[in-house]
C-alpha cells in the first residue's frame, strides 16, 4: 500500500467515505485536480497512485491502470524505488481484476526485480501472488 502502516487498516473505510461523498456525476479526480498541477513530483505521484487505488476499489480498473501508469513515471523520475514497487504491485492487481492475467504477471515480475534489490517489507505478498497465479489461482486478490 502507499499509505503509512498505521493508516492501512483505515483505507477501506476511507475509500467508502470518498465514494459516498461523490455524486453520480462527479469523479474522484475532480477534487484533486488543483494538486496535480503543482510542481511537486513526489506529491503528484502519490496523488495519482491514490486515485488509482480509489478507482480500483470502485471497480474502475481501466481508470486505475491509467492513474498507476502516470504515477509510475513520476516515481521513476524521482528515483523512488519503494513506491515504484508498490505501484507496480497495485497496477498488477488492477490489471488482474480487469481480466488481464498475463499483463499482471509481467508487471509483478517487474516489481519483483525491484523488491529483491531494496529492503521491501511486502516481498512475500508479491511472491505468493506470483506463485498462486502461476498455479492457476485466477481468483487471488
Amino acid at each position: 500500500m502507499l499509505l503509512p502502516p498505521a493508516k492501512r487498516l483505515q483505507t477501506p473505510r476511507l475509500v467508502r467515505r470518498v465514494a459516498r461523498s461523490l455524486s453520480p456525476r462527479s469523479s474522484p479526480c475532480r477534487s484533486v485536480l488543483p494538486f496535480l498541477e503543482l510542481g511537486d513530483h513526489r506529491g503528484r505521484a502519490h496523488t495519482l497512485a491514490s486515485l488509482g487505488y480509489i478507482h480500483h476499489q470502485l471497480g474502475r480498473h481501466q481508470r486505475a491502470v491509467r492513474r498507476y501508469h502516470s504515477s509510475l513515471g513520476l516515481f521513476r523520475e524521482i528515483g523512488d524505488q519503494y513506491n515504484e514497487a508498490e505501484t507496480l504491485i497495485r497496477l498488477g492487481e488492477a490489471l488482474h481484476a480487469g481480466g488481464d492475467a498475463d499483463a499482471s504477471q509481467d508487471i509483478w515480475r517487474q516489481a519483483l526485480a525491484i523488491v529483491t534489490e531494496i529492503d521491501f517489507p511486502h516481498a512475500d505478498r508479491l511472491l505468493a501472488r506470483l506463485g498462486r497465479d502461476k498455479a492457476g489461482g485466477a481468483g487471488a486478490r
